[in-house]
């Protein structure tokens, strides 16, 4: 029997290999199941889809399933970002939502994201409930019944899911427009054809900017790049803000739930420096009260900024599924974020949403008058300079399981790049700091044979350094 494990958020595999359509009934007949069996399954679920080849037929698939069950089937009609569709499932009192998206995964692949009642990714001990229910009732090359698409609709167990609306009067009433219109910067957007496409620049353009949108058109091949919004696939729009008159750059992921951005020099401005700087602006000037939610990959500056300023920081596990637990209201957290560019706000959403932080750190630099680069300036004089680099090693798939051993079992130095080791965090891979709060991280992918070494140091030459120990030390 091939049995489907879930990985850092639902599953994810290559088209044709892993992922298939048997495959996506087998999923969905389990959380048919999972929601009728706790009783939840009268409220309907919603499904939507990336820009991915095929991602639609997947996603009418599902839905087909749900409908042969008597689920009631809130079905977009075109792609949505991921968090639309998870901002959806909480608007409209829904039991749950899928999203089919690998999100910043190679065009090979695809994924079934599965979202909670409460509008973030499913908890981590319903999902295993789930994957626990498909794998014992529905094992490869059984029969699931289907509901046809026109029979559905005139029955009314699928119903046409359109958001939009709806959902950008909802951001319109968490972020100052009138600071952003007043001061009306030039932005430049890379969707990376992505599900941003449409969003982001659109928005920001209704309220006075003047946007350059570049990727903007559907393309299952993502351009040759994958859409992952790290330096090396941002050259492009590197290069227009370095030209331009641009205040800042902006890029999404695949699904449109990660951000990154480009400083008003044209150079990479990491996602942890936007958690430092949201961090900052959210406590000082929006004046939100609680702590922070970080993964353990995420930036110590986080840490060092909640220590001054007296509020609590909890730390998780990679994977915003790990987060999204503590980010209920009255919870007392008011922001989460990892390296990745995952960052949700809990006064909007316990999810990460790319089109919600663009807009977020698009009034931050209208409401300082600054771009990125100059506005974070006021972080390092509090808790000194601070730079970050990620450096992805592939290797071949059934490597998997010694590569992983070799990493859980690491022994650290007790001196790493000339520095003292102050101490090992085994939380999710390893992770060992220095003296100076530098830090070198090693961790295996949880979706794909990957080898992940994380930095962050006082200098760029230090990064590099702890990178390349970093390589030794894992053996790849």
């Amino acid at each position: 029997m091939n049995s489907i494990a879930f990985g850092t958020e639902g599953w994810r595999g290559e088209l044709a290999r892993d992922f298939t359509f048997e495959g996506v009934r087998r999923v969905t007949a389990a959380l048919a199941d999972f929601l009728k069996e706790e009783g939840s399954a009268q409220k309907g679920v919603a499904i939507s889809f990336d820009r991915r080849f095929l991602a639609e037929d997947f996603a009418r698939e599902s839905a087909q399933v749900f409908a042969a069950r008597g689920i009631r089937v809130h079905l977009s009609s075109t792609y949505l970002p991921t968090p639309v569709l998870s901002w959806s499932v909480r608007r409209y009192g829904l039991a749950s939502g899928v999203m089919i998206t690998a999100s910043h995964n190679p065009p090979e692949w695809n994924g079934f994201k599965i979202k909670g009642p409460h509008g973030g990714p499913e908890y981590p001990e319903r999902v295993k409930a789930i994957e626990k229910l498909l794998n014992k009732r529905y094992p490869e090359g059984g029969s699931i019944e289907l509901l046809g698409l026109e029979e559905a609709r005139e029955r009314g167990l699928i119903v046409e899911l359109n958001p939009r609306a709806e959902y950008l009067k909802w951001v319109s009433n968490l972020i100052e427009i009138e600071t952003i219109k007043e001061r009306a910067p030039r932005i430049a957007v890379d969707s990376m054809h992505g599900c941003s496409a449409g969003w982001t620049a659109d928005i920001l353009r209704s309220w006075g900017c003047s946007v350059t949108e570049i990727n903007s058109a559907a393309d299952p091949l993502f351009g040759g790049t994958p859409p992952e919004p790290k330096p090396a696939n941002l050259m492009e729009l590197m290069a227009i803000v370095g030209e331009g008159d641009f205040l800042l750059g902006l890029a999404s992921d695949g699904d449109g739930d990660r951000l990154s951005a480009i400083d008003e020099r044209g150079e990479f401005f990491s996602p942890q420096r936007i958690l430092a700087l949201f961090a900052k602006y959210l406590k000082e000037e929006r004046g939100m009260p609680g702590g922070v939610v970080k993964a353990v990959s995420a930036t110590i500056m986080l840490d060092l900024l909640a220590k001054a300023g007296g509020y609590k920081v909890i730390t998780t596990p990679i994977g915003f599924k790990n987060m999204s637990p503590h980010m209920t209201q009255g919870a007392g957290i008011f922001m989460a974020g990892e390296e990745s560019g995952a960052i949700g706000v809990t006064a909007h959403l316990p999810e990460r949403d790319g089109i919600f932080n663009a807009l977020l750190l698009t009034e931050i630099v209208s409401k300082y008058g600054m771009g990125p680069r100059a506005a974070i300036e006021d972080i390092f004089s509090r808790v000194g300079h601070f730079t970050f680099d990620r450096l992805d090693t592939r290797f071949e798939r059934s490597r998997m399981e010694s590569v992983t051993r070799r990493v859980e079992n690491l022994e650290p130095p007790e001196e790493l790049c000339g520095l003292p080791v102050t101490r090992v965090d085994r939380m999710d891979g390893v992770k060992i700091f220095r003296d100076d709060n530098s830090w070198l991280m090693v961790r295996v992918s949880g979706t794909e044979p990957l080898l992940r070494l994380y930095a962050e140091g006082r200098t760029g030459e230090e990064v590099k350094l702890l990178l390349k120990e970093g390589k030794k030390l894992a053996g790849i």
